[in-house]
């Protein structure tokens, strides 16, 4: 995953690490990013090693 073409950093959230690897092992809600500060426009990509994986997005105020 990355955050705006780089890895997440400090703005990694619980399912994935400061360098964007992760794992989605179940069918749950996960939170790849956790941003503070001021809300701005950003760009995620997230690429999936295995065949199969969906993703929907969901943003919480």
């Amino acid at each position: 995953m990355t955050l705006d073409g780089q890895p997440p950093g400090i703005h990694h959230g619980t399912d994935m690490d400061a360098e964007g690897n992760g794992m989605a092992d179940a069918t749950r809600l996960h939170q790849p990013i956790r941003q503070g500060g001021a809300a701005k426009p950003r760009t995620l990509e997230i690429h999936f090693l295995d065949a199969g994986a969906r993703s929907y997005a969901f943003t919480f105020g």
